[in-house]
């Protein structure tokens, strides 16, 4: 959805959902921003509103990565770091605990066996918060490096973790003359009450032999892998009893606005929660990078195409049916947070929307059933009038410019003929005709049976049938012929 579109709450992005059948990693659709619409409450222009905003009062307390790592090392990777996984960060002086340089053009190459150890070593020392015994896998050959791994466990510590392992993925290649190996790794982890299904990340570590048949980490290499926000930079984190926020330090307005955000996802889980009655845990994990760039790492997409968006849903696909796993909510901040209240809860309620369904795995759901269901829900917990909604579309129909079809996946993506508004007057006419409970269960049945049992048997037509019925209310809706 392009800004500028529909000019009906404040100027705001929407995102919307990845298809579930993406890429291990990557999102297979994002969604163009757009504004929403204006009602009772409504914003008067980005940042500002008219109605009552979301509480941000006190919540639980926040944890944030340590501003500077063990042995002064700046937390901001300083000049020439890379934000990818394993933080390689700018030149610092050596961290105690870290071993002594070993290897060199003579060096024995480590074995599989001690990269084992290695590696399930650093994974006990994440779980343990115990940074003296991450910095005992470290070589200390170079201190820049041994900076970055310092820097690394900092931003692992104020995470809520169930699980987090390391294994060895792979033989990986060999240089001899440094006494050196490039191993794949597989990290699997999950958050704790957030995580139903282990999340996988794809990493590479150098290592070295050490005395005693050990092997030490000399430091990350760069993997073509989609990092996870804490793998950029020092992060935020709050959790709320349904919600759990992970930003890049600092976010910009400090501790109110991760209060705010936390308050604002509590709100959307309830949203989604009140109009989705097939089971899914109520949760949701909310990400904010620093900047499109950063948001466009998290998605594996263009930077340019990020900022054009608020939000996008996204995690690992799950096969044959099965539910995805590790969903994040990745907010693009510099749209989403220059909205206006409303506006926000409507982005974060449709991308919850996103996460519950999701939940639930099955059969793939049609683009405008997806996107039109989330607008419906967002737009019917805030309270906004559907005339309001459908204005911008009716105008479009009177035009002659309206849609020639229900939305398809490629609509959404360029935002041509107002998608989200067709998708989601395709998804109110089901609610005006046979209640929001249908909608649901519609949906449910689609995951479950396919779409065409699904509409025989929850609104007793076909789909092709439902499509001409909805063109033609959209047409006297607007008085066209």
């Amino acid at each position: 959805m392009l800004l500028g579109g529909l000019a009906v709450l404040d100027v705001r992005g929407r995102s919307g959902q990845d298809a579930a059948r993406a890429p291990q990693g990557a999102p297979t659709a994002t969604v163009p921003a757009r504004p929403p619409a204006t009602g009772p409450g409504s914003t008067t222009g980005p940042g500002s509103t008219t109605g009552p905003g979301p509480t941000t009062g006190p919540g639980p307390a926040a944890r944030t990565a340590p501003g500077s790592a063990p042995g002064g090392a700046d937390p901001s990777g300083g000049p020439g770091g890379s934000g990818g996984p394993g933080g390689l960060g700018g030149p610092g002086g050596a961290v105690p605990g870290a071993r002594p340089g070993r290897g060199g053009p003579s060096a024995a190459l480590p074995g599989d066996a001690a990269v084992r150890d290695l590696l399930a070593a650093r994974s006990r020392a994440v779980l343990d918060g115990d940074a003296a015994a991450w910095m005992g896998t470290v070589d200390g050959a170079d201190a820049e490096q041994v900076t970055a791994q310092a820097d690394l466990f900092a931003r692992l510590a104020p995470l809520p973790l169930a699980a987090w392992d390391y294994a060895l993925a792979g033989r990986g290649t060999a240089d001899a003359r440094r006494g050196e190996r490039t191993v794949p790794v597989r990290l699997t982890y999950r958050l704790e009450g957030f995580d139903t299904r282990a999340v996988v990340r794809e990493q590479r570590l150098v290592v070295v032999a050490a005395p005693g048949g050990r092997a030490l980490v000399r430091a990350a290499a760069a993997t073509p892998g989609v990092p996870d926000v804490w793998d950029l930079g020092p992060v935020q984190v709050r959790e709320g009893p349904r919600s759990l926020v992970v930003a890049r330090a600092p976010l910009p307005g400090g501790e109110a606005a991760l209060a705010r955000l936390v308050a604002e996802a509590e709100r959307a889980v309830a949203g989604a929660s009140a109009r989705w009655s097939s089971p899914w845990p109520g949760r949701v994990v909310v990400v904010v990078p620093a900047d499109a760039a950063e948001a466009g790492r998290l998605l594996a997409r263009d930077a340019a195409q990020v900022a054009r968006l608020a939000a996008v849903t996204t995690g690992l696909p799950g096969e044959h049916g099965a539910p995805t796993a590790g969903d994040r909510v990745v907010l693009v901040p510099g749209t989403y947070l220059g909205l206006g209240a409303q506006a926000r809860r409507v982005v974060l309620t449709h991308e919850t929307v996103h996460v519950a369904t999701r939940a639930a795995g099955g059969r793939e759901v049609p683009a405008w059933l997806s996107e039109g269901f989330a607008d419906e829900v967002a737009y019917s917990a805030e309270g906004v009038p559907p005339r309001v909604v459908a204005a911008p579309l009716l105008a479009l129909v009177r035009a002659g410019r309206g849609p020639a079809g229900l939305p398809t996946a490629a609509d959404f993506a360029t935002g041509a003929g107002l998608p989200y508004e067709a998708a989601w007057s395709a998804c109110r006419r089901i609610v005006a005709v046979q209640g929001r409970g249908a909608l649901a269960a519609l949906y449910a049945a689609v995951q479950r049976d396919g779409l065409e049992r699904a509409f025989a048997d929850v609104l007793s037509t076909t789909p092709g049938a439902f499509e001409a019925q909805w063109a033609a209310g959209l047409r006297a809706a607007a008085g066209a012929r």
